[in-house]
């Protein structure tokens, strides 16, 4: 069994979903290695699903891509440490969306699951970085 070594976040599926490089070459290489996804970058990625005109299209892609991606669920030590977070983060009167947040805490701030942005190879940012490095970053939403 594969270990988790990559969280993906609702972004990254976006891009891979809509067939842009170097997000389909990069996860599919991650795949490989261990992939994760929150399900709160799902829950993201069906309401994207529901505003589109082909609705069923989408959500069969998106369950064919979440074959094999192990799902993080929010737990109560998550939900604490995105409150620890969220309010480091405003006492500094830094902004971070809670959803970015959310899914940047949600391997437990354990630091074992590694966002595809803090890998080799891959040049793009990510806003779900913010949450960990204390600044707003360019979004790619």
């Amino acid at each position: 069994m594969v270990t988790e070594k990559y969280l993906i976040d609702s972004d990254w599926a976006i891009f891979y979903l809509r067939g842009k490089e170097p997000f389909v070459s990069a996860l599919k290489e991650y795949r490989q290695q261990g992939l994760a996804i929150s399900v709160v970058s799902i829950a993201e990625l069906y309401e994207g699903i529901f505003r589109s005109p082909d609705p069923e299209g989408k959500e069969h892609a998106l369950t064919s891509f979440l074959r094999g991606l192990s799902v993080i669920d929010v737990s109560a030590p998550v939900a604490r440490l995105f409150g620890q977070r969220r309010a480091e983060l405003r006492m500094k009167s830094f902004t971070v969306g809670d959803f970015d947040l959310l899914n940047k805490v949600s391997d437990g701030g354990n630091g074992n699951i590694k966002q595809p942005h803090q890998a080799k190879g891959v040049a793009v940012t990510t806003h779900v970085s913010v949450a960990h490095e204390y600044h707003d970053g360019a979004g790619m939403g």
